[in-house]
């Protein structure tokens, strides 16, 4: 949960700069590079920020404690692979 807040809170903040960007110089055309910049940054956050919450639904929580239950039984941490 805490890596989808701190998505969502960098694409709050870099909406917030490219509002100030753009005002302070003077329309969309004069902020082009940050526009630019905001419209790749902010899509991939938020395909971050959900990656992260439906990983809060679909965990691997049981495997791993299988796993770790394994090694602890056996003392090896490696797999068997042979």
């Amino acid at each position: 949960m805490a890596n989808a807040a701190i998505d969502i809170y960098l694409c709050t903040a870099v909406l917030s700069r490219t509002t100030w960007e753009i005002e302070r110089l003077g329309g969309e055309d004069a902020a082009k590079a940050q526009l630019d910049c905001a419209r790749i940054f902010i899509p991939m956050a938020a395909r971050r920020a959900r990656r992260s919450i439906r990983g809060l639904r679909k965990h691997q929580d049981a495997r791993l404690r299988a796993i770790a239950e394994t090694a602890l039984e056996s003392g090896n941490l490696s797999p068997d692979l042979g």
